[in-house]
């Protein structure tokens, strides 16, 4: 997985973007399950969701951000278990790749991740709309409520003017035309 997935001479995802999923199974002892610590990924691009055993233990958006989880403790246990990243591409490049190779992090030295089944999913203009994390960056929706709404706490309100500021650098022609006496 050190490769985005349009490099990996796959025609199917040769000019591929959209979504798709990464599944790895690992077998741990009783002592390494208990040592886990985090979950390190690579570079997702641009927007994963990672469960382990079907539970999430992070999300992030990003075209070059590293993932790198920590574990929840009974994330992991003795046997099989299951790591699940699912990644939407929205252009250029995509998938998980990265220097370093996909690892569970222990106390002590890591358990390497090195057989990924992966699966294609939708293109990204069938896909519909994509659901996001609501707390990510300015665009999620409590960053917004929290960021916004929630100061004024116990304020009635009759009404709301919104100022989003003013772009006259990039619209001037449309304020001219609009505002010209």
């Amino acid at each position: 997985m050190s490769k985005l997935w349009e490099q990996w001479g796959d025609p199917a995802y040769a000019q591929f973007d959209g979504t798709a999923t990464y599944t790895a199974t690992v077998q741990l002892s009783a002592a390494q399950a208990k040592a886990a610590r985090a979950l390190r990924l690579g570079v997702a691009d641009d927007i994963d969701q990672t469960l382990v055993n079907g539970r999430t233990v992070g999300a992030s958006v990003g075209w070059n951000t590293q993932r790198h989880y920590a574990l929840p403790a009974g994330s992991l246990h003795a046997g099989v278990n299951t790591i699940t990243v699912h990644v939407l591409d929205t252009g250029g490049g995509g998938g998980l790749h990265g220097d370093k190779p996909p690892a569970l992090e222990l106390a002590q030295g890591e358990v390497s991740l090195p057989q990924w089944r992966v699966v294609q999913g939708a293109r990204l203009g069938t896909a519909g709309k994509i659901p996001m994390p609501p707390w990510i960056a300015a665009s999620g929706l409590t960053t917004l409520y929290n960021g916004m709404i929630a100061p004024l706490g116990d304020i009635p309100l009759a009404g709301v003017a919104w100022y989003q500021g003013n772009p006259t650098r990039v619209m001037q022609w449309a304020i001219a035309a609009c505002c010209a006496p």
